[in-house]
């Protein structure tokens, strides 16, 4: 896989070629926009496969708290930031 290929394509790829077991273990992911619904999605899954998380949130600070701690239930550490 090229390094210039983003995170998101290499999952693709990924599970396109059937291995569905992604290892992100000491990787952090900063996942922008929102704490709700893709965004949430996204978190939830990099921290499925190992990854810390790091998250923006403009408007909805008790949903982000909400998926913050859904995080850390995965034994993942998590970032909130508002702003």
């Amino acid at each position: 896989m090229s390094n210039k290929q983003g995170l998101f394509e290499k999952i693709l790829k990924l599970k396109k070629e059937g291995k569905e077991d992604i290892n992100l273990s000491g990787k952090v992911a900063f996942i922008t926009g929102r704490a709700q619904r893709v965004g949430k999605i996204l978190c939830l899954a990099l921290a499925r496969a190992g990854a810390d998380i790091a998250m923006n949130y403009w408007h909805t600070e008790e949903d982000a708290q909400k998926t913050k701690s859904e995080i850390e239930s995965l034994n993942r550490r998590c970032l909130a930031i508002g702003g």
